[in-house]
């Protein structure tokens, strides 16, 4: 007698079942939109069979081909390399639960079947998973539903703001000093649980200073809070979030303002005051990273914080 492996005749059931049943799952509603990509990587790491389960439902943000098209080149050799970080950037894109898109609520946080949460924003103009614009929504399945998303979501949020800076070694000036015991109040803000949208100067804007101003900043705890404070603002607003003109009011009480404009490139150019955004938003366990060229300077700084 013929033996069969176990794997192949559990296969050949859900196939059967499935298709008896007259069932439509998220990986036939995968089929239905055409995303080769992801379904190329699901079942290269083996996902498709969980997703077509008929006793679990699953929400799937779903990166279009373009989207995964769009990832670096070394980021694509990287995941399809290392399959074990791939499958942990695809169960990242997975809840194991049905969200519709009238259940998405601003800066909700959700847990994906990989662990760490997916944050969900809604603006005026736009609806973001971990900033990735939600184009199109609510494709029901049988077992859950499939939202289509124009970016892939990665890097995975798992580090807070403070960690994040403490490991990038282009903003190590500010790191470091955030190190010292001075400014343990700071470093609580950037761990918090309240999400914030941080702006972090780099080490070259540091150096653009004017002679002393940083030796006088970093002795200077309460002007060195101010300072830093006007670099955040509460809440989460990833790019789509952005329109130019939009003016933030800062942690202690200012305000900053947005520039946003088309490059002829067909990229956006993002500015708040006069320092100009750096790279891409850089997601955070609780909120979001643009790295800026200037320093933010705020208009009459006081030596003592305001209460925040």
């Amino acid at each position: 007698m013929v033996k069969m492996d176990t794997r192949i005749v559990v296969v050949l059931f859900f196939l059967v079942f499935t298709t008896a049943a007259g069932l439509h799952t998220v990986i036939n509603v995968l089929e239905d939109l055409k995303a080769t990509t992801m379904l190329q990587y699901l079942r290269h790491v083996h996902l498709t069979l969980s997703l077509e389960f008929p006793g679990r439902q699953h929400t799937i943000f779903a990166p279009s081909n373009e989207a995964f098209d769009a990832l670096p080149e070394t980021t694509k050799k990287l995941l399809m390399r290392n399959t074990t970080l791939l499958k942990e950037v695809l169960e990242f894109h997975i809840i194991p639960d049905i969200l519709m898109s009238t259940d998405f609520i601003n800066d909700e946080e959700i847990p994906s079947l990989l662990g760490p949460y997916i944050r969900l924003n809604v603006y005026e103009k736009a609806v973001t998973a971990l900033g990735s614009p939600v184009s199109k929504v609510d494709n029901k399945a049988s077992n859950g539903v499939v939202h289509v998303i124009d970016r892939v979501m990665y890097p995975l949020p798992t580090r807070t703001i403070i960690q994040w800076a403490a490991h990038t070694s282009n903003v190590s000036a500010i790191a470091t000093v955030l190190e010292k015991p001075d400014f343990i109040e700071i470093v609580e803000f950037l761990t918090g649980d309240e999400p914030a949208t941080i702006f972090f100067p780099t080490n070259d804007a540091i150096t653009k200073l004017p002679s002393g101003m940083w030796d006088k900043l970093q002795s200077d705890p309460a002007r060195f809070a101010y300072v830093m404070y006007y670099h955040g603002v509460f809440g989460t607003f990833y790019p789509p979030g952005l329109h130019d003109g939009q003016i933030f009011r800062t942690v202690n009480r200012l305000n900053v303002t947005m520039h946003v404009s088309k490059e002829a490139s067909g990229g956006t150019k993002i500015s708040v005051n006069n320092a100009t955004v750096i790279g891409p938003a850089i997601p955070a366990s609780n909120g979001v990273i643009y790295i800026i060229d200037t320093l933010l300077v705020p208009p009459s700084p006081r030596a003592k914080l305001s209460s925040v």
